[in-house]
């Protein structure tokens, strides 16, 4: 794993802190909160696409941590600010915390396990022990945060696993919270 990748994790990890903030602060507040880092996130990505001296600073400074398609098109960082967002305004609380950490915690670790460890393919690049990695350590923010019955955060869980081998089209920085929170949603029907 390159230099790169390594501060690309970290910085996910890092991002533990918008689901805590959104734990602690008042829920209007962490909307407000994030709806203005996503309308800097959004000038960012119109400045880089439209500015050479922007897009150069911004190359010099991120470029090493980008993923060729974040080059062309938008970073990883601007859909989970999206994401945590949308599932600020569309979910629970709770829900919305704990969607934000599978993907925070478990996307991480399914990437630092499944690059360093990762031998058996099971799907496309994906690799059974980074699946194991992601699933198990969102398990364990599951069974630690108890704000739902312990059903509904097992089919957060199993669901935003599923997104994470099974996705190839949409950013899983946007689609894992949002599936794991609808994932929630719908068990909560059977599990109220």
């Amino acid at each position: 794993m390159g230099k790169g990748e390594i501060k690309r994790k970290v910085i996910h990890f890092a991002c533990t802190l918008i689901p805590v903030g959104i734990h602690h602060l008042p829920i209007d507040l962490s909307r407000n909160i994030l709806m203005v880092l996503l309308l800097v996130a959004f000038l960012v990505e119109a400045a880089r696409k439209t500015l050479p001296f922007f897009r150069d600073l911004f190359m010099r400074l991120l470029g090493g941590m980008l993923r060729d398609y974040e080059v062309r098109g938008i970073t990883g960082a601007t859909y989970l600010l999206l994401s945590a967002t949308f599932v600020t305004f569309l979910f629970s609380k709770n829900i919305a915390v704990l969607s934000l950490l599978f993907l925070t915690v478990g996307d991480a670790s399914a990437t630092v396990f499944g690059r360093a460890r990762g031998r058996k393919k099971i799907y496309k690049d994906k690799t059974l022990e980074g699946t194991a990695a992601f699933f198990l350590t969102s398990l364990l923010v599951a069974l630690a945060l108890r704000y739902e019955p312990l059903q509904v955060r097992i089919a957060g869980v199993v669901v935003a696993t599923l997104l994470e081998v099974f996705n190839t089209k949409i950013d899983d920085n946007l689609l894992l919270p949002v599936g794991s929170a609808l994932g929630m949603i719908a068990a909560k029907k059977f599990y109220p």
